[in-house]
């Protein structure tokens, strides 16, 4: 087909391949797209400048072209330095021979920074999640750690009222019964009343202590 006089899309790569995808024609700007000359690409396959792992897809694609008459495809490119380019390329099937199959009039544009760019983000998203993976099991960490100090304060408090105040005024009733001989009636009144003062601060204590730190129920 001759392409001669057709008004070409501007900054855009034209690449016209056989029914088989072979190259037949492109355009200065595919080639550039490509480090090579038009000549240099003529006759040559397209999945020649297409990455191994990718060349499937050109397969798909075509066969879709061919069952759609037109496709669209985000491609993956290998130039003549080997450096990867990324097109979108809109194919369109030509009319061939009756019976017989049409070859592709593909129109490509260079995406490749748009690619690097949605790498990028992908990239940045990705160290966004891990930090925040990162931060939140710091704060299960601390959480942890806080609540295992609080636990262990509330023991030793516990502790604290419960045997060491205790005992305390245990022994000063015991202490107040000692000396409670020999005194006037009315002292020993203020001696018992002291005594029950001490004993409902025991009670108290104690019931502080189990609120605290209360025992474990086997």
């Amino acid at each position: 087909m001759n392409l001669s006089g057709t008004v070409e899309p501007r900054g855009a790569g034209v690449w016209m391949l056989d029914a088989e995808g072979r190259t037949e024609y492109v355009n200065a700007t595919m080639a550039g797209m490509l480090g090579a000359e038009p000549a240099d690409l003529e006759g040559l396959p397209l999945v020649n400048f297409v990455p191994d792992a990718a060349q499937h897809r050109v397969t798909t694609y075509l066969e879709r072209c061919r069952r759609d008459a037109t496709a669209q495809i985000d491609l993956p490119l290998r130039t003549k330095d080997g450096s990867a380019l990324w097109v979108l390329a809109s194919t369109d099937l030509l009319p061939g021979a009756p019976g017989g199959n049409g070859g592709f009039l593909s129109f490509m544009v260079d995406i490749t920074e748009q690619k690097h760019a949605e790498d990028e983000i992908r990239r940045l998203n990705s160290e966004l999640e891990e930090r925040v993976r990162q931060r939140t099991e710091t704060i299960r960490q601390l959480a942890t750690e806080l609540t295992l100090a609080e636990q262990r304060e509330r023991k030793r408090v516990s502790y604290v009222l419960n045997e060491h105040l205790q005992q305390l005024m245990f022994g000063a009733a015991i202490h107040l019964n000692t000396v409670e001989h020999g005194l006037s009636a009315e002292d020993r009144k203020q001696i018992t009343r002291v005594n029950q003062i001490l004993s409902e601060s025991m009670k108290v204590t104690q019931t502080l202590a189990v609120q605290l730190s209360p025992p474990i129920l086997l």
